[in-house]
């Protein structure tokens, strides 16, 4: 709901008083009402979270596969062989899709 959304953001902000308040706040209550809670019932259901979450349908996850394969796939043909991951190996370490990079961290 449009509360429990406003009292996140104010947490820690208790003993501030309304016209005090951040503008940013403000400006994240005008936007949870105008553009996160699209059938203005306030509340966001799952359709409306996922259009928040995901606005253009592409998942954070295939972003960044789509990320990886555009900087390591060299000879263009749109997958990725053997040698260009290995010879691209810093962009997968450095990966959010992959997290190598902190695994490899933690085991070592």
């Amino acid at each position: 709901s449009l509360e429990e959304f406003m009292a996140d953001l104010r947490e820690g902000e208790d003993d501030v008083e309304e016209g005090d308040r951040p503008q940013w706040i403000e400006q994240e209550k005008r936007d949870f009402m105008e553009h996160r809670d699209l059938n203005k019932d306030g509340y966001l259901d799952m359709p409306e979270l996922k259009h928040w979450l995901e606005p253009d349908g592409v998942t954070p996850a295939l972003a960044e596969a789509r990320h990886l394969i555009a900087l390591s796939d060299s000879d263009r043909d749109g997958s990725l062989n053997p040698q260009e991951i290995v010879n691209n190996f810093r962009v997968f370490v450095g990966s959010q899709a992959t997290d190598y990079g902190k695994m490899l961290h933690s085991e070592l």
